[in-house]
């Protein structure tokens, strides 16, 4: 399996007993194998979506490396480890692009699991694995509870239920209020001319409207200063292009234009019975007409139609998502500590710093929050 770069892949001699590098032929068969088995929410830590996805790893100079032990508890967990401040950390491959963190596989066993974390330190150096966003209903969160791997940063995973006509009725008995609303703006536009709506599958057309679509996240991102790597990253945004053009994990991008000019996308993933959906924007100057609202109900409508049960919003637990539904799963991040410096850095940066600094900066004004966002890379700059 290529990880689309030219950067050497590890070798196997100086990887952990139980793992492979990511373009190993032996690990490329099993996991193959496991990802056509795991369930939909396990989409990002798949064969097919890593192959894509690594290239993002690879090109910020991170490590790829798979723990896949062999036997009737074998499972995959895709990592990329490389030095960060001080200490050498494994995180789930593609980490900001992967909105979930699962192990494809028949069974994660809780010892193997461990005996795997431990390899990666004796083998690679590793002192810390950081897992973000695993779902509480995951065979690897039920391991990383065997393991006594404590929850930090908790959120929600929003997802509407869906039959053939749209949403499902909410507590209520209708559907959801944003869902109305967002068919009452669609109508709206309709009437004025020149509306249309437009599913497009994996190819340069569904790769041309994303990148049109980075380009106003990164006005998003600059005029409310707000945090995102996704805006300011070139390499991130090109391996979302190239996600969107790979026919094997199922891209659809929901295109909205007016008089033939484009307004709004609304793009995902489809797995199983579930769209993910993984990405929204909306030209800034339209968002009085609520077309990125009307974009998300285009996209529900499709999915309900092509007969998806679940339109999983994923995690965070937004606000705005919680006007679509009543429905979500918990979520976590899960830190493993396998050295000395290890449980320092995670103490002291993870689970404590960290939080302490989000929260200080969101009471900073926008304009010394923007500064500050730049010089730490988290949002556009003049390059980006």
């Amino acid at each position: 399996m290529s990880t689309q770069s030219s950067a050497a892949a590890p070798s196997r001699a100086t990887l952990p007993a139980g793992s492979a590098p990511i373009d190993d032929a032996l690990l490329r068969a099993r996991w193959e194998q496991a990802s056509d088995a795991c369930a939909p929410v396990a989409l990002f830590q798949t064969a097919a979506f890593a192959r894509v996805a690594s290239f993002y790893d690879v090109t910020t100079g991170r490590r790829p490396v798979v723990l896949s032990p062999e036997g009737p508890d074998s499972f995959c967990l895709p990592l990329s480890v490389a030095r960060e401040g001080g200490v050498t950390v494994a995180r789930i491959l593609a980490e900001p692009i992967a909105q979930y963190a699962d192990a494809p596989g028949a069974k994660v066993d809780p010892a193997v699991l461990h005996r795997g974390l431990n390899e990666l330190r004796r083998s690679l150096g590793v002192d810390l694995v950081i897992l973000r966003r695993v779902r509480d209903d995951t065979a690897l969160s039920a391991a990383l509870d065997g393991m006594r791997v404590e929850r930090v940063a908790g959120s929600r995973a929003p997802y509407i239920p869906l039959d053939a006509s749209g949403p499902l009725p909410g507590a209520s008995g209708g559907k959801p209020k944003a869902y109305r609303d967002a068919l009452r703006l669609k109508r709206r536009l309709e009437k004025a001319g020149g509306y249309a709506f437009a599913p497009l599958p994996a190819g340069a057309k569904a790769q041309d409207a994303i990148r049109v679509a980075l380009q106003w996240k990164r006005s998003w991102v600059e005029e409310r200063a707000a945090a995102s790597r996704l805006a300011a990253d070139a390499a991130l945004g090109e391996t979302i292009v190239r996600l969107f053009g790979e026919a094997d994990i199922s891209p659809i991008v929901g295109l909205v234009t007016h008089h033939g000019e484009p307004v709004a996308v609304e793009a995902g993933f489809v797995r199983g019975d579930r769209m993910l959906a993984y990405f929204c924007a909306y030209r800034p100057d339209r968002r009085g007409d609520g077309v990125g609202k009307i974009a998300m109900a285009e996209m529900v409508d499709w999915s309900a139609a092509s007969g998806l049960r679940v339109y999983d919003q994923l995690p965070p637990g937004d606000d705005y998502k919680f006007d679509w539904t009543e429905r979500s799963t918990p979520v976590a991040d899960r830190i493993v500590a396998v050295s000395l410096p290890g449980v320092v850095r995670a103490h002291l940066v993870d689970r404590r710093f960290k939080p302490l600094a989000k929260a200080a900066l969101g009471r900073l004004p926008a304009g010394l929050r923007r500064r500050v966002l730049k010089l730490a890379g988290y949002a556009p700059t003049a390059s980006a």
